[in-house]
């Protein structure tokens, strides 16, 4: 007699929600740390890793973070 088994596998994965115009602006984003303080000492634009580029002009920390660029920096190697 031999036993059979059923194995399952269960794949999870992170679908960034679709935004709507106007809303990069009421999320907080990931930049780099040479790129932020550029745009915040020489008023130089930077680029977020979800690709907004804008000049930031206030602190993100009360905002929540956009999906996109959380996808991306959940892939950056440690």
């Amino acid at each position: 007699m031999t036993d059979e088994s059923t194995a399952v596998i269960i794949e999870e994965r992170t679908v960034p929600v679709p935004q709507e115009p106007g809303d990069h602006d009421r999320l907080s984003h990931y930049v780099d740390g040479v790129q932020l303080m550029a745009a915040m000492v020489e008023g130089v634009p930077c680029y977020a890793l979800c690709g907004k580029h804008w000049l930031p002009s206030r602190d993100g920390e009360g905002f929540p973070i956009c999906p996109e660029c959380l996808v991306v920096y959940e892939a950056l190697p440690d």
